[in-house]
């Protein structure tokens, strides 16, 4: 039963944390991409893909910023 409780309750911590994650990987990526040692094509993918997930934290901060809105 816990299990089930925890496989349903989850994607309420899940889906909060992604943007938040995505925000931190950006500032990692872009450092990555200025010390260039990665190659600037990957880099600048990882970077594109982060600033999706920062943009939505930007919204729910903008907008209404309960569960709903993230969901």
């Amino acid at each position: 039963m816990r299990l089930v409780t925890i496989v349903a309750i989850s994607p309420c911590f899940l889906v909060p944390a992604l943007p938040l994650a995505g925000l931190g990987l950006l500032v990692y990526w872009i450092v990555q991409m200025r010390r260039e040692r990665e190659p600037r094509a990957v880099s600048a993918l990882y970077v594109l893909i982060c600033s999706a997930l920062s943009g939505l934290l930007l919204s729910v901060v903008i907008g209404r910023a309960d569960i709903i809105h993230f969901m």
